[in-house]
């Protein structure tokens, strides 16, 4: 019997983008690129190099490396978790660890990550129910090469789905895809020399480069195990840096950002430990301090540490909109009458301190009370008022060094009408 058209292995079906193509073209004995509309007889081909799809549509008679894969024979890459722990091994020896750990690891996206679980539906009686099994092997049906979190959710993975087909799955951020055709197809070759006769190029083979080939091809190599670790040590440290921003911010919302988000026992709280970071004593007041006919006073009074001569009494209000003007004259009123009938004396200034619009941007809020004529009760008692965005910026100012807790607290005990604080 005469045979044509017998092309050399491998042979190899290609349905990747045009410059994955161009890297790896090379390798094929035969290359055949898989196009629309293009009817091809699957049989022929050795090996499918594919990006995406589903690697088990190809017959089983060719082995498939899959790039960017989302499902295969009963499981997808759906499960989402956020773990940040990468585990790579090679449960075959075939040396998948170390080709991973340089192409895949380094470049695996922070955050959640996308890992592979069952789809498939099985039926128990008359009732349906899809399986949840989303660690390890799967149940037998991969085995995973590279996997997220102490669970161990598979992330890459290689499977024998038939005695004479095997299939490498690759996530879509892997890189150096020339090197995993190379490795795969040297994996075939132990199997099945006659469809993959040449491991590896031989002019790239250690037994048959110079001396001075192959101490520059160590070199090469040493220097990418060396590159592929700091990558790594700096996606830790990445993913610990993001997690501690997290965490910040988080304790913002309970703690100094309350003074420009909160409103009643919260802000009269985050007003008072801002009070203390400057240097003030600041006892809450409320709700128990009432005078004779059952009103409530002054929300916070404010001393200054061995000087019990001095002492504030301060207003504390929040508001989705603007501060109102009526409410400016509170603090001047009842309060400083109960103060002059418990002490015997004028307190030594009254603070007005608000936070407004205090569900907006506090970069883009409107002054408060801009006309001093409104403040008229506060500057004739010798007060001011106060914004807590300027409050939250001298804490944040104190935090960093800029400014002094003594300078600050100065400026409010002698601020009339209105506090400016002295920042830069």
């Amino acid at each position: 019997m005469a045979t044509f058209n017998d092309h050399p292995h491998p042979r190899i079906i290609f349905n990747v983008p045009d410059d994955v193509y161009a890297s790896v073209e090379s390798m094929a004995g035969w290359a055949v690129r898989q196009e629309m509309g293009v009817r091809v007889h699957m049989p022929e081909f050795d090996l499918a190099l594919v990006q995406a799809g589903d690697p088990t549509s190809y017959h089983q008679a060719s082995h498939v490396m899959s790039i960017g894969s989302t499902s295969a024979f009963g499981i997808d890459r759906s499960f989402t978790t956020a773990a940040s722990q990468i585990n790579v091994e090679d449960p075959l020896g075939l040396g998948l660890d170390k080709l991973a750990a340089e192409t895949i690891v380094p470049y695996i996206p922070t955050g959640a990550r996308q890992t592979w679980q069952h789809s498939e539906y099985q039926v128990d009686g008359h009732r349906s129910f899809k399986t949840n099994e989303s660690t390890g092997d799967l149940g037998g049906k991969i085995t995973p090469f590279v996997s997220v979190g102490t669970e161990k959710y598979p992330y890459a993975w290689i499977t024998r789905r038939h005695p004479g087909q095997w299939i490498l799955v690759l996530p879509p951020e892997t890189r150096d895809i020339p090197r995993w055709l190379a490795f795969f197809i040297r994996h075939l070759h132990s199997e099945d020399p006659e469809a993959f006769p040449v491991a590896a190029p031989w002019t790239e083979r250690d037994e048959w480069s110079s001396m001075a080939a192959s101490a520059a091809a160590d070199a090469l190599e040493s220097h990418v195990n060396r590159a592929a670790l700091q990558i790594a040590d700096l996606r830790t440290e990445e993913t610990r840096l993001a997690e501690a921003l997290e965490a910040a911010r988080k304790s913002d919302e309970v703690t100094v950002r309350r003074l420009i988000t909160a409103d009643g026992d919260d802000l009269v709280d985050a007003v008072a430990n801002a009070l203390q970071t400057i240097g003030f004593t600041a006892v809450d007041m409320d709700p128990t301090h009432v005078d004779a006919i059952g009103a409530r006073l002054e929300d916070l009074r404010v001393h200054v540490p061995g000087d019990e001569s001095w002492v504030a009494l301060a207003e504390v209000k929040g508001y989705t909109g603007g501060a109102r003007v009526n409410d400016v004259s509170q603090i001047t009123r009842r309060p400083v009458v109960n103060f002059v009938k418990e002490t015997g004396a004028e307190p030594s200034t009254v603070w007005h301190i608000v936070n407004v619009e205090r569900k907006s941007d506090p970069g883009t809020r409107r002054p408060v009370i801009p006309n001093d004529i409104d403040l008229e009760p506060l500057t004739a008692q010798g007060g001011a008022l106060i914004d807590t965005r300027d409050l939250f910026r001298a804490v944040r100012a104190i935090e960093q060094g800029a400014a002094s807790a003594a300078t600050v607290r100065a400026s409010l005990i002698a601020s009339k009408t209105r506090w400016v604080p002295p920042l830069a």
